[in-house]
């Protein structure tokens, strides 16, 4: 006779892997995911199941407030929608790719915008530093990460010396980015300090909070409702240079003053509504900004609250619409077969595409997925550089020296589907041509990959051709 607990075992796991191919069959998503999730269901009995409700959903239903100075236009006589003129400088062919994000985000471009880019995390820091150091009314900042060391004490320090001086702080950090007990005391002293802190997505199971997706991977910084900043760079040592695994780090930040704020602003208010339930209803978070320069800028948030993959769409748009170059910049590239078919597509079409990503990764398993898909993009005519001397985590992409994107997001399936995230998309020639710069500076470092590169041994294809099948969980 089996033994009784084998038996309720088994039991548990019919039931669990049931209900799991059930709901999955219910709530269709990409098919390979699909495929993924069911081998796991086979493969690890009772906690596949487990693991699928803890990070196998790819939606959230999150209400978003809707104020509204979301539809109100800056007082400023050069913001536009592209119900209005658009800026000289600005190619034809962008024209349509504004109007479809304006509809995609329900925001509108901005002109008007001063916007300053950063490459090396020291300086970008510094700057985050002495726009804290100036403020008067409130500071909010946002992040994904943010360290309990030199660095991190060194902002930390900052905001509560500003909360005796007056100034509302306010810091939102993602639970899962920010784990451990030592980031945990350092955010309780900042507490005990007078910063408002919020976490992101407690994983609590004893209150039925038990997703471990959905992570909000956004950098966000405003001052005074005058000064943001966004990119890709976290508060720690390494961000700055101080790590002692990686001595050069290689981020994209950008310091941006005029219209665009106010978008900024708004994304963090709406994520700190829906983390702490409370309100940031005063107009002095709010206030009139006037024109700061003539740059053109579009601040876009996604993430799985919304039914459309926004950056999946804009970006398989404007890959699809390139008629000279693509240059990518990205520390984790796993792309789905939308994202390989653009790239593929445009690089048979003779626009050049570059793919630059670090060779040297923390997570192992997604530097080996990535490497899964260099040949079907050698063989189409795709380059990919892989970055040598150190860690390259910018997240930039440039399309026909005219356009260019800065944010958070990799390109990646959890950017596109599972993480909240903030793109800033530049519609102005100057500043495509200085990530441009650095782009053509970062390759000098790199090492060219070939096509002979890609014939490997069993065992490193059996582990690329693993990390491959498991990607839309990585």
């Amino acid at each position: 006779m089996p033994d009784t607990s084998v038996i309720l075992i088994a039991g548990i796991n019919f039931i669990l892997t049931t209900t799991s191919i059930v709901y999955l069959l219910r709530h269709p998503r990409d098919p390979q995911a699909m495929i993924s999730w069911s081998l796991v269901f086979i493969f690890l009995p009772v906690l596949g199941p487990i693991l699928f409700f803890m990070i196998g959903e790819e939606k959230l239903r999150r209400l978003r407030l809707r104020r509204r100075f979301r539809h109100r236009q800056p007082d400023n006589p050069s913001s536009f929608s592209p119900h209005l003129s658009i800026p000289d400088d600005i190619p034809d062919f962008l024209y349509g790719f504004i109007q479809m994000a304006t509809r995609l985000c329900l925001r509108r471009a901005t002109n008007g915008n001063q916007v300053v880019v950063y490459h090396s995390g020291k300086e970008s820091f510094q700057a985050l530093i002495d726009a804290v150091s100036q403020a008067r009314g409130h500071v909010h900042l946002e992040y994904y990460i943010f360290h309990a060391d030199e660095t991190g004490r060194q902002l930390g320090n900052l905001l509560v010396e500003k909360v005796k001086q007056g100034v509302e702080c306010r810091l939102l950090v993602d639970f899962i980015g920010c784990w451990g007990r030592k980031r945990w005391d350092f955010l309780a002293t900042l507490r005990a300090g007078g910063v408002d802190v919020g976490f992101f997505l407690p994983v609590v199971p004893w209150k039925g909070r038990v997703r471990m997706n959905f992570r909000n991977h956004r950098k966000i910084a405003i001052i005074d409702g005058s000064i943001g900043f966004t990119g890709s760079q976290n508060i720690g040592n390494e961000y700055v240079g101080l790590s002692k695994d990686f001595s050069i780090w290689h981020d994209t930040h950008l310091k941006i003053m005029g219209p665009a704020v106010a978008d900024l602003q708004e994304i963090f208010a709406n994520d700190w509504w829906y983390a702490t339930r409370r309100l940031l209803r005063n107009d002095c978070y709010y206030p009139p900004l006037l024109t700061c320069g003539d740059q053109v800028v579009h601040i876009l948030p996604s993430g799985p609250d919304i039914n459309t993959n926004i950056l999946h769409h804009l970006l398989f748009a404007v890959i699809s619409a390139a008629q000279r170059n693509v240059h990518i910049a990205t520390p984790y590239f796993v792309p789905d077969s939308t994202m390989l078919l653009a790239l593929e597509a445009a690089a048979y079409r003779g626009v050049e595409v570059t793919i630059l990503v670090p060779a040297e990764l923390d997570m192992p398993l997604t530097l080996w997925a990535g490497r899964s898909y260099y040949r079907d993009l050698l063989l189409s005519g795709v380059d990919i550089y892989e970055y040598q001397a150190g860690m390259m985590h910018s997240k930039v992409v440039i399309v026909d020296d005219t356009w260019g994107m800065v944010g958070s997001a990799n390109m990646d399936i959890r950017s596109f589907r599972l993480n909240f995230e903030t793109s800033v998309f530049l519609y102005n020639q100057d500043l495509a041509k200085q990530l441009e710069d650095n782009f053509q500076t970062m390759l000098q470092d790199a090492k060219q990959v070939e096509l002979r590169d890609t014939f490997h041994s069993f065992g490193i294809s059996l582990r690329q051709g693993f990390a491959r099948l498991i990607s839309p969980m990585l």
